[in-house]
């Protein structure tokens, strides 16, 4: 196995997070990459979910020998208590799964006490230049590895993000990506110390490649695993009020895993942090600013279901 197929992957499990992991693991299993760990972050839904979340996912496929690390529990700057109220955010459920009660809770002890901003500086820096960071949450770990340890970017060998966006089209606001809303000083920092083109699927690329239903309930939800077993349960309720499935961290792990699936464009990306109705925001600058993304316009459908299918496989 090349050396330079070693990933990390830093999420916030919900049950898009869940199908890009299960994608991640049918690789690894089938030595396409090494999986090193998997960092969790606030976002979709509480650190404790997200780490039980991860949990259920290894064990669904006798995994549990990856390593799982606790990250930041909360954005780098709580919201102004005088900004305008959002809701946190209820569409993959309070827990993240769903809310569909799922039985036999995996054991919490089973993650490992080094913290995840610690533990990512260290298995970059034992493989420098190999690793590919592959982003599926909020960035408070990554801008919290950045200012911690001046070296951790530059060791770094790839990193693919799903965040932000390229119109002014949110799912969070009106203007903002859930992703990047969530914790814009961390989508800045990042952004700002980008050592080379960062890879970024962003909310609109997303919609431009919607699933029918047909084929995830009656192709890939049909396939008899544990691991189907679980993200039918846990994907229940929460598309019923929507006409395609719209599985975003799973598109960007497939061009993490073959990069030929997708077609984008070099610009340079920023972040609004101060504005009323825009904070959150990526701000697209195509003509004066130095290329620190290349922003994702187009994922082959095709990659993605083959992936998808491989993943649902039962080992």
């Amino acid at each position: 196995m090349s050396p330079q197929n070693m990933m990390i992957v830093d999420l916030d499990a919900g049950t898009d997070d869940a199908h890009a992991l299960l994608m991640l693991l049918a690789a690894d299993k089938r030595q396409e990459i090494k999986l090193m760990g998997v960092t969790c972050v606030n976002g979709n839904t509480s650190m404790k979910n997200v780490c039980l979340n991860v949990l259920r996912i290894l064990r669904s496929v006798n995994r549990l020998d990856i390593p799982v690390f606790c990250g930041a529990v909360d954005p780098l700057i709580l919201p102004n208590p005088a900004a305008p109220i959002v809701s946190f955010p209820s569409f993959h459920g309070s827990d993240g799964f769903g809310d569909a009660n799922l039985p036999n809770p995996p054991d919490i002890n089973l993650v490992k006490s080094e913290n995840a901003i610690c533990a990512l500086n260290r298995i970059v820096s034992e493989n420098p230049g190999q690793l590919t960071l592959v982003c599926l949450g909020p960035l408070t770990n990554i801008a919290l590895a950045i200012k911690t340890f001046p070296n951790f970017l530059t060791q770094v060998r790839d990193v693919y993000i799903m965040g932000g966006n390229s119109s002014g089209l949110g799912n969070m606001t009106p203007s903002a990506e859930f992703n990047f809303f969530h914790d814009p000083e961390s989508a800045h920092i990042v952004l700002e110390c980008a050592q080379k083109p960062l890879v970024i699927l962003p909310w609109e690329a997303c919609l431009n490649r919607g699933i029918s239903f047909e084929w995830r309930n009656k192709v890939l939800g049909a396939i008899e695993s544990p691991q189907m077993e679980l993200m039918n349960a846990a994907e229940h309720d929460i598309w019923k009020d929507y006409s395609e499935w719209l599985p975003c961290d799973a598109l960007l792990t497939a061009v993490a895993l073959h990069p030929q699936a997708g077609k984008g464009k070099l610009c340079h990306m920023s972040v609004e942090l101060s504005g009323w109705k825009t904070r959150g925001q990526s701000v697209i600058d195509s003509k004066h600013g130095k290329p620190n993304v290349n922003l994702l316009e187009e994922v082959d459908l095709e990659v993605l279901k083959k992936l998808l299918i491989l993943a649902m496989e039962k080992y």
